[in-house]
């Protein structure tokens, strides 16, 4: 895979790996639940019946979506179901998987058709995301975590090689021939 070139102008370059994608959902989704939490420090009770139990039920949902992104990247790096249930013991991670898998379509694949049909830039939207994480991370580190660096998110992002661009854009234009068809 190609290593993420040190430029801004991403027009010239290959979109983000589905590994590089699915760091990226998990980071995003994870920072997500992280200011969740964050917003329910004050633990205050003077709220209105039910709110604070309203709110850690989202927060719940918020982390079942984090272990779903961080499920699909461990099987996309090639740890299999029977490594993550000796793990973990028993069944669990497979049951939250089965529950989250009601979408049809990827979102990344869903983006990718959308940027397409107005024009957009999946690449440098993704970059763009990137960089907002990073600056979050490192907003957020305190001491005695693990520096990473200044782009902790980013600098772990990998570029489709050409093979793998060519196949990409042929699925694209599959989903593209399909979404035409239904219109």
């Amino acid at each position: 895979m190609v290593g993420l070139m040190q430029t801004t102008d991403s027009s010239c370059m290959a979109p983000l790996t589905d590994r590089s994608q699915t760091c990226l959902a998990l980071a995003a989704a994870a920072r997500l639940a992280s200011d969740f939490a964050r917003g329910m420090v004050p633990g205050t009770a003077t709220t209105m019946p039910g709110v604070i139990v309203g709110d850690a039920l989202q927060l719940m949902a918020l982390a079942r979506e984090v272990l779903h992104r961080a499920i699909t990247l461990e099987l996309a790096a090639g740890t299999t179901w029977g490594d993550l249930e000796t793990e973990f013991g028993d069944e669990t991670v497979r049951t939250e998987w089965a529950a989250s898998r009601a979408q049809p379509e990827s979102a990344a694949a869903a983006a990718a058709v959308r940027a397409l049909l107005v024009g957009g830039d999946p690449a440098a939207e993704a970059l763009a995301r990137a960089a907002q994480l990073d600056e979050w991370s490192c907003r957020h580190r305190e001491d005695g975590d693990l520096d990473d660096g200044v782009c902790p998110v980013t600098s772990s992002l990998e570029r489709m090689d050409t093979t793998a661009e060519l196949a990409h854009l042929a699925r694209l234009e599959g989903r593209l021939g399909h979404v035409s068809q239904s219109l």
